[in-house]
């Protein structure tokens, strides 16, 4: 139970921070908290959006710079690939497709239809 907290809570403050780097309109304490790249600015969670083999962390942003250096994302997608036999976003055109994600950060919602 205790690992299975700790995990939900991960993915509840990185989930917040992600969604913190979509946002539009950005109070100041936020912007000040993004200079300091203690939450990923819009700017640099594009860069993920643009290409989803880089920028992995969505939290702060600066631990990608270390990670993208050593190429981490990229073989620890290999050993995923090697143990598994799947390919890690393999499927990632598709999805785009469906869920229109473009890059473009979130604004008015786009009608149905």
């Amino acid at each position: 139970m205790i690992v299975w907290f700790v995990i939900a809570t991960c993915m509840l403050f990185g989930m917040s921070f992600h969604n913190l780097a979509h946002w539009r309109v950005r109070p100041p304490l936020l912007r000040m908290a993004q200079r300091l790249h203690l939450v990923c600015s819009p700017e640099h969670h594009l860069r993920h959006h643009r290409d989803h083999t880089v920028r992995y962390c969505v939290i702060n942003g600066w631990a990608n710079y270390p990670c993208d250096s050593l190429r981490l994302w990229s073989r620890l997608e290999r050993l995923v690939t090697a143990t598994t036999g799947r390919t890690p976003r393999a499927d990632d055109a598709e999805w785009q497709r469906k869920l229109n994600d473009i890059g473009i950060f979130v604004g008015t919602p786009r009608p149905a239809g």
